[in-house]
């Protein structure tokens, strides 16, 4: 038995500004990769407000492109072997992905460490296996120095 080593080797270039005033913050991003998979570009767009003096809401788009992979899609085909038997089967489509995303949420800070986050991940792109709608809950510590 042989094993091969592959070694897949990226570089992504990644620009950020962020301007923030009083209780609102703004935040973009983004940038390019070539390697790895496929060359890809990528962006992200976030607002952040201050609610209050303990909450945060969250508001953000974020995308991507992705030139080398595709979308798969089901074929169906009546079987020349076997008649009256249809099969399935996936072929890739069109070269080139695009996702993007709509995360809203916000941001409770519970007690002195202690942060409760709370957000949606919004699916607007038909690529990939994931649902249209992704809630999630988490609780967060900062242990202190």
């Amino acid at each position: 038995m042989r094993l091969r080593c592959v070694r897949l080797t990226a570089l992504m270039v990644l620009g950020i500004g962020s301007w923030e005033e009083g209780r609102l913050a703004a935040h973009i991003n983004g940038g390019f990769g070539v390697g790895g998979s496929s060359r890809e570009v990528f962006w992200n767009m976030a607002t952040t407000f201050a609610a209050a003096a303990r909450v945060t809401v969250v508001g953000e788009v974020m995308g991507r492109h992705l030139f080398q992979l595709s979308h798969v899609q089901d074929v169906y085909q009546t079987s020349s072997l076997v008649g009256d038997v249809e099969t399935m089967r996936w072929l890739g489509s069109d070269q080139g992905v695009d996702t993007m995303f709509i995360v809203t949420g916000a941001k409770w800070n519970l007690a002195r460490s202690w942060l409760l986050n709370t957000d949606l991940l919004i699916r607007t792109s038909d690529a990939g296996l994931r649902a249209r709608v992704t809630p999630a809950i988490s609780i967060g510590y900062a242990f202190e120095r």
